[in-house]
């Protein structure tokens, strides 16, 4: 039986349906092994105390990251190995203190760096160099640490609020205005309303990750 040309769209339309929708969503802990105190991780191994994390490996406090091993207190990275405390950053081994870097190795506090290696603050320096200088600074980031502290970009931005419009009270001259306790007096007219410079919002942090290719 021979098949209409709408039949067919109608069909496909059908199809497209189907592809778009949004699949069920998969119970919690889903293909994790051996993990504690993780919460929305899906296949994951040997992770601790890390959220909505997927295919990680011997990762401790880590927030949504995908292929990740052996990384502490990560976000948003991907495919990224033996690092701590970075954001945003892909293809990435033994960076530390980093924000959007791509297939960046041994990297301390650097900023959307791309195949960098024995960097310090976006500055390369010889293997030598660098060991020297990071073995002092992290001295100094392991006491941080022991005090609790943790980087800013790893916490949750906050939504952005919209100012609100200047408000103008208008005041006509000679109004008098009475106060508790002083006598009255003639209040002078307000001068114009001072327009509000509202200051650029500060750069997202995930704004640093480079877009996929």
């Amino acid at each position: 039986m021979a098949v209409s040309f709408d039949e067919v769209l109608a069909q496909l339309d059908a199809l497209l349906q189907q592809q778009t929708a949004e699949p069920p969503p998969r119970p919690e802990g889903e293909g994790n092994f051996r993990c504690s105190g993780c919460t929305g991780c899906f296949d994951c191994r040997f992770c601790g105390d890390c959220d909505r994390c997927t295919d990680c490996t011997y990762c401790d406090e880590c927030n949504s990251c995908t292929g990740c091993t052996q990384c502490r207190g990560c976000r948003d990275c991907e495919r990224t190995s033996h690092s701590q405390f970075s954001r945003a950053c892909d293809d990435c081994s033994y960076v530390t203190l980093c924000i959007g870097c791509e297939s960046c190795v041994h990297c301390f506090a650097c900023v959307g760096m791309t195949g960098a290696e024995f960097c310090i603050l976006n500055h390369s320096y010889s293997r030598r160099e660098f060991q020297t200088k990071l073995a002092e600074l992290r001295l100094e980031l392991d006491r941080r640490l022991g005090e609790g502290w943790r980087p800013s970009w790893l916490r949750d931005e906050e939504p952005e609020v919209e100012p609100e419009p200047p408000v103008v009270v208008a005041s006509t001259a000679g109004a008098s205005v009475t106060r508790a306790g002083r006598p009255r007096r003639a209040e002078a007219p307000a001068p114009p309303p001072v327009p509000v410079v509202t200051p650029a919002a500060p750069p997202s942090v995930v704004a640093a990750r480079r877009p996929r290719r």
